[in-house]
């Protein structure tokens, strides 16, 4: 009985000792750090082109030699063009949706559009005279003078358009003609809910407007 009992504790005995052995071992093993050639970077793409940063790189250039003037478009307008005894014209429709809804019966989307319209100055007209000339009876037409590019630009405040337009006069420096721009539908005084995203578009298309010549 005493021979079992001992045999026990010391079995007990050997058992507590491998175990706190094994935990200072532990305790006392090297830690292995990451050095920065195990550490694979996080690699982030970023765009360094900058014709992604160009609004407008990607669009067409309309060009017209009879009237010395050009600008650019995008994929979203078509455009058409139309000579006349008073001048020339060019138009552009667009798949652009505004939020406006024309007829009563069979209603439908107004898309956004533009004209461009270049006029002989058979007179020699000055821009201001041009500008006090115009009417839209019963309203007379209030505008006022602000600058793109180069160019001083008459920008009307008050549209007699139903769903409200952007107009714009421009004149060429030479005199020769004078060039109106009506960008639809927009409303200075009351902007529709996406008339943001349009007036951006409308921006971009005078920023690139520009009066040419012959040798250019």
């Amino acid at each position: 009985m005493q021979l079992s009992s001992f045999l026990f504790i010391a079995t007990l005995l050997t058992i507590v000792v491998l175990f706190i052995r094994f935990r200072l071992n532990t305790l006392h093993s090297p830690v292995t750090i990451p050095t920065t050639q195990d550490i694979k970077p996080t690699v982030v793409s970023n765009p360094t082109s900058s014709a992604a940063n160009d609004a407008t790189a990607n669009w067409k250039t309309y060009r017209n030699e009879n009237w010395g003037f050009e600008l650019q478009y995008s994929k979203i307008w078509s455009i058409s063009e139309e000579e006349k005894a008073s001048g020339f014209i060019l138009s552009a429709n667009s798949q652009f949706e505004s939020p406006l809804v024309d007829g009563p019966i069979s209603p439908i989307t107004v898309k956004y559009s533009f004209d461009i319209k270049a006029v002989e100055n058979h007179n020699n007209k000055t821009i201001d005279d041009i500008v006090n000339s115009i009417e839209y009876n019963p309203i007379k037409p209030r505008y006022i003078k602000q600058k793109i590019g180069i160019y001083n630009v008459y920008k009307l405040t008050n549209s007699p358009s139903m769903y409200g337009r952007l107009d714009m006069i421009m004149e060429k420096p030479d005199k020769t003609n004078y060039i109106v721009f009506e960008f639809y539908p927009f409303n200075s005084q009351q902007p529709y809910t996406n008339q943001e995203t349009a007036e951006k578009e409308f921006s971009h298309i005078l920023s690139t407007f520009k009066f040419t010549t012959s040798s250019e």
